[in-house]
């Protein structure tokens, strides 16, 4: 029973996500309101407010899914942390996209809000991405090396997650890393 019931959760969070992007990449993110989402994502105002407590927060939603799963996976994988995120984008590439039709990109487009929001987003994950480097080089804390460094890892997977699909990405996986391994050990 606990199956299907996450599974319908997922299928309402995943709607309403769709939903919002849609019509953040169609109307606009300020003229969009929560009720045109709920319409659109056929659950109530209530639902979405549930899932989402700010509209913000279903522009980000897919970003915010990718550094979760991210920062557990870098926390549970031992070897240094560019085997861990190459680990972690082979991966990634076998999850299925939650928005399909390059949504993210297009509601990011005109709409400037989402994308200061989509870059706080990507410095609360480098700093936690940064203090890894540092750990894995025996650093207390993380300095501008492991900062730029952690920056450029997660630019690459903005990127990489930008392709219609990560699948076809994936050959470029290996050369990603290594330019991230070649810059960690310049002096």
């Amino acid at each position: 029973m606990t199956g299907h019931r996450e599974k319908r959760k997922l299928a309402t969070r995943r709607a309403i996500v769709r939903a919002g992007l849609a019509l953040f990449a169609e109307e606009g993110y300020t003229r969009t309101t929560l009720a045109m989402i709920a319409t659109k994502a056929d659950v109530s105002l209530r639902t979405v407010s549930v899932y989402f407590p700010h509209k913000i927060d279903i522009a980000v939603a897919p970003l915010d899914a990718i550094l979760e799963r991210l920062h557990h996976h870098l926390e549970a994988t031992t070897g240094d942390a560019f085997e861990a995120l190459e680990s972690f984008l082979k991966g990634e590439v076998q999850i299925e996209d939650e928005t399909g039709d390059d949504l993210v990109r297009r509601a990011l487009a005109d709409n400037p809000v989402l994308r200061v929001r989509q870059e706080e987003k990507l410095f609360e994950g480098a700093d936690w991405l940064a203090r890894r480097i540092a750990r894995d080089s025996n650093l207390t804390e993380p300095g501008t090396r492991e900062r730029l460094l952690a920056t450029a890892s997660l630019a690459m997977i903005l990127e990489l997650w930008s392709g219609r699909h990560l699948a076809d990405q994936a050959q470029d996986i290996p050369a990603a890393i290594a330019l991230l391994r070649a810059a960690a050990l310049q002096e």
